[in-house]
């Protein structure tokens, strides 16, 4: 998805989650601070190639070993995806490690092209590719648009991210 357009995404959505650890967090803090804030800066920083390059084993012995505060303070799912931050601060490394990944999946797609990625994944499934997929989306607390300011912030801390968006699209043109 849009490196941009996901941070809004994910904003709302821990706006809107009371179960979320950081729910406060982001009912007090404006979006762009949201971005800036150390306690949610990693939701924002290449988040998803983390999570596509992340081996949860190293995010695992990180967080026992030394963060059984931070474990009671945002659970144990925050923590793991907060120490996956700290195991890629090399964005050379991250960049190859989720390049790597992604190119090993049997299918890919991308959020903006969502008929063309059910067909690729219907096809790799061996699946009937259906008429189109519905569109749904439940965010009705986004903010506003993003100023420019904004939008560079996020674009900074999240070049990894980009560069695999690209890479994800040209796979889909690929396939279709």
């Amino acid at each position: 998805r849009d490196p941009v357009e996901r941070t809004v995404s994910h904003y709302a959505h821990v706006a809107r989650d009371a179960a979320s650890p950081l729910n406060a967090l982001a009912q007090r803090l404006p979006f762009a601070e949201f971005c800036r804030h150390p306690d949610t800066r990693w939701l924002i920083e290449n988040y998803p190639a983390r999570q596509l390059a992340g081996r949860f084993d190293d995010a695992v012995a990180l967080a026992i070993s030394t963060r059984s505060s931070e474990v009671a303070r945002l659970g144990v799912a925050a923590t793991l995806e907060r120490m996956l931050a700290e195991c890629f601060d090399d964005a050379d490394v991250l960049r190859a490690r989720a390049s790597a990944r992604l190119n090993s999946c049997v299918a890919v797609g991308v959020t903006e092209r969502l008929d063309d990625t059910v067909d690729v994944f219907a096809d790799a499934l061996g699946l009937a590719r259906p008429r189109s997929a519905p569109f749904e989306n439940f965010s009705y607390n986004r903010p506003g648009p993003v100023d420019p300011e904004t939008r560079g912030l996020i674009e900074e801390m999240t070049q990894v991210d980009a560069a695999l968006h690209r890479a994800a699209a040209a796979l889909l043109d690929a396939r279709v």
